[in-house]
């Protein structure tokens, strides 16, 4: 995979942040990050190498799914889902490769104008994969196949690592389970010359005196 992607605008038009669009959806990144473009041509390009995953029954929007698990929505105007495909025409279909720069769907700007909530379209990265963004043009006027957003390759963060800690014990070892491990013996606990002897057993049935422990 190549170090960087650069995604070429799709647009004839004015480059404007995300936060501008008038969606809050789009606004807040709520499906991801990536750049807006105020159309004054009327094709939408493919702004990279890639296969197409979605062509929206309404022919409004495109997904694509490009190197190292990109993945873009390019979505023309706002409200758009409403002319149910009235003024668009779709240049592509699920499935297709496509290179940078090939037409993916064409629409009526005047139409669009008239009846759309505004004409603003969103360039969104929705699933940046193996990718981070390191530059991005808006605030400016841009044609259809300028460099639009650079992407830098990034290689992801292994998991963490797991340690396993394994104790070898010596044979004479002072460490004893608290309660008897085996049913008839006493536990054991340590003595004051460092090994260990029985712990004296608990007093006869009937109090009488127990019976002493044996000496070490």
């Amino acid at each position: 995979m190549a170090a960087e992607l650069v995604l070429l605008s799709p647009l004839d038009g004015w480059a404007a942040p995300l936060a501008e669009v008038p969606d809050p959806v789009f606004a807040e990144a709520m499906l991801g990050d990536g750049v807006a473009i105020d159309p004054t041509s009327a094709v939408l390009h493919a702004p990279c190498d890639a296969v197409v995953i979605n062509v929206h029954a309404s022919r409004h929007a495109v997904s694509l799914r490009a190197a190292g698990g990109l993945e873009l929505l390019l979505h023309v105007g706002l409200e758009t889902v409403a002319l149910n495909g009235e003024g668009f025409a779709a240049q592509v279909a699920e499935g297709q490769q496509v290179r940078a720069g090939d037409p993916l769907l064409s629409f009526d700007l005047e139409l669009l104008a008239r009846r759309a909530t505004s004409l603003i379209s969103p360039l969104v990265i929705t699933t940046l994969g193996d990718h981070a963004i390191s530059a991005r043009i808006s605030g400016r006027r841009v044609a259809a196949g300028d460099p639009l957003i650079t992407l830098t390759a990034v290689t992801p963060t292994p998991p963490p690592r797991r340690c396993l800690l394994r104790l070898s014990l010596p044979a004479a070892s002072s460490f004893h389970c608290p309660t008897a491990c085996t049913r008839g013996l006493p536990p054991r606990w340590p003595s004051a010359r460092g090994g260990s002897r029985p712990r004296a057993p608990s007093p006869a049935p009937g109090g009488g005196p127990a019976p002493a422990a044996p000496s070490p």
